[in-house]
């Protein structure tokens, strides 16, 4: 039995995918086994994993039912001790197991810092900052911080997976992450911050972070509600949870406004932003932000204007354009 099993679900990315696998490779730490699950990949990508199939390296293949559905497929089949996930464009550091396994008889779960790929030396979302720390008080950082909810930048006891069935929401495709780690959390003591394994993170503009699709409003009103019975079950005052909540509504909006606006022509754009405020005018506590903002989102102001800026100058002016247009 290997110590990690290393589950990664493939989409389409054959451009990558290859420096995800020679990243586990080349890790100093060689307890380990790759499970690769091809989700209906259109391009190159099944064959390259397929070349790479062998002894410590399993190739599954299925209909593309999303990132979800292929981490469960992984996790049915893994035998390692751990779970790691990995997406398919990014990748490990040389010590990223290393250091995991130096942790692993002391807590739970174990987590990691993220950097990005091509700047290996600067932090882009940092760990707990303490050693140790209890399942509730990681769900309040989790709470108020997004960065604390990917999976990938994790390790999770296999024997705690099997044994609460926890598995990732096959019927969500935003925020899938942050409800298997509340799931894993409910049945955990102890977290152990392992701040010097470092995943590395690629941001493309395919990457899940910044590709919502489907029925956005529907989406998050779903995650919305299941986050809010989530959070509730570790003690939190629904008040609070309701109020952190709702600016991750309205990152989520903005994120994806942001995104509308870059489609061309600018007629297309301004109709793909009018579908979307409409489909969240219908809901209560996802009324549209522009009309809502100071009212739903108290003192958010300032940070979601920020959002817009980080989204960059040009598209942050034309959207506030289109927005009251």
């Amino acid at each position: 039995m290997p110590m990690f099993s290393v589950i990664v679900p493939v989409y389409n990315t054959a451009a990558y995918v290859r420096e995800a696998i020679a990243s586990v490779q080349a890790q100093s730490f060689k307890d380990w086994e790759l499970i690769l699950v091809d989700d209906g990949s259109t391009d190159d990508s099944p064959q390259i994993c397929d070349s790479f199939a062998g002894e410590k390296i399993h190739v599954l293949h299925q209909t593309n039912q999303g990132v979800s559905a292929a981490r469960n497929a992984g996790i049915a089949c893994a035998k390692g001790e751990w779970l790691l996930f990995l997406d398919s464009d990014d990748a490990y550091d040389k010590n990223f197991m290393h250091v995991l396994a130096k942790s692993a008889g002391n807590a739970d779960l174990l987590t990691a810092n993220v950097h990005r790929i091509h700047q290996p030396d600067a932090i882009l979302w940092q760990t707990l900052c303490e050693l140790e720390i209890t399942a509730q008080a990681f769900a309040y950082k989790m709470m108020h911080a997004n960065t604390h909810n990917l999976v990938t930048s994790k390790a999770f006891s296999a024997h705690i997976v099997r044994k609460y069935d926890v598995r990732f929401p096959v019927d969500r495709t935003h925020g899938e992450d942050r409800a298997f780690v509340l799931s894993y959390l409910a049945h955990t003591k102890t977290i152990c911050d392992c701040s010097e394994a470092i995943y590395l993170y690629r941001e493309t503009p395919n990457s899940a972070v910044r590709s919502l699709k489907h029925d956005i409003a529907a989406m998050i009103e779903r995650q919305y509600n299941s986050d809010l019975v989530q959070f509730a079950a570790f003690g939190f005052a629904k008040a609070e949870i309701e109020a952190q909540l709702r600016v991750g509504v309205a990152d989520a909006y903005f994120r994806e406004m942001c995104r509308l606006a870059q489609a061309k022509p600018a007629r297309l754009a301004k109709q793909k932003m009018r579908r979307m405020r409409r489909s969240f005018a219908g809901r209560v506590f996802l009324q549209t932000p522009h009309a809502k903002l100071r009212q739903m989102f108290p003192g958010s102001f300032s940070k979601i204007t920020l959002l817009l800026l980080r989204s960059g100058f040009v598209w942050a002016m034309r959207f506030w354009a289109l927005l009251f247009f």
